[in-house]
Order: structure tokens, then sequence, then C-alpha cells
């Protein structure tokens, strides 16, 4: 008898470490995905327009400079943190940005939202993919985005 409860204790003691073992590995994010997820962006020279909420941009140097914003001057943007969202929660400031390249026959071009997040010292600043990713940008690069936007103060 006093080896069948040792025998549970141990079992209870066994399943409890295992149980608080997957909880511990859940909240720090092991299951994230260990690849870097790429910012989508169409090549440059398919680019027709873009919109920034109600403002279409259709000059070629303009283009190019929102364009070099989003990727990064080229170098691309990558990230860890998935998009779970069509539209980016507990966002302030939210620019949508909308690609329309002239090789797309389905009318769907390309949605990325830059916005800025208040946390508890700072502002941070995103763009977003919506089911793709969410990329670190600097206030530089999102006043360079806002400054095409109407209704932006």
């Amino acid at each position: 008898m006093i080896i069948n409860k040792k025998l549970k204790i141990s079992f209870s003691i066994i399943l409890n470490i295992i149980i608080l073992s997957i909880f511990i590995f859940c909240l720090t994010g092991c299951f994230e995905s260990s690849t870097p997820i790429e910012l989508y962006m169409p090549n440059l020279e398919d680019v027709e327009d873009i919109y920034i909420d109600d403002t279409c941009i259709t000059e070629e140097n303009e283009i190019e400079d929102i364009f070099n914003v989003l990727y990064c001057d080229g170098k691309g943007r990558t990230t860890k943190s998935e998009s779970w969202h069509d539209y980016p929660p507990n966002a302030e400031n939210v620019l949508r940005i909308y690609i329309n390249t002239n090789n797309d026959k389905s009318g769907n071009g390309i949605t990325i939202y830059a916005f800025m997040r208040k946390g508890w010292s700072s502002e941070s600043y995103y763009l977003e993919s919506p089911y793709n990713g969410a990329y670190d940008i600097t206030e530089e690069e999102y006043n360079k985005l806002a400054k095409y936007a109407k209704d932006i103060e």
C-alpha cells in the first residue's frame, strides 16, 4: 500500500511537471515561426498607382519613394510576428496603403497598414500586412508615408 501511494505521488509530480513545461513553452512563444516572414511587395515596374487613404499617387518618383519606405530601400522587410487580423488592433493614426499593379487581373491589389501604437513609455510604429506579418518601422518612415495622406495633421 505504501508503494502504491508513492507511485501515485510520483506520477502526479511527473504529470504536473509535463503540464507546466508545456504551459511555459507556449507562453515563451516557442511555437512562433522561426522562419522570418518577408513583406510581399510587387516589382516596382508593375506598380500602376498607390493609394494612401483617399490620396492616389501616380507620379513615378513618389511611387518609388513610397516603395522604398515600404521595402526598406530595396533590402526587404522581415519579421517573426505573424498577423492574424484584417485590420491592426489597438492602432492609432492608421494609414491604409493600397498598391495597385498593372498585372493584377482580379482587382485585388496589396493592402498594407502603417500605424502607431502607444506603449507604456513610448510610441512604436509598424507596417502590417493582413494575415501575413507585422513589421517594425521608424517614426521617420511612418512620417514619410503620412505626408502623402490628405487628412493627416
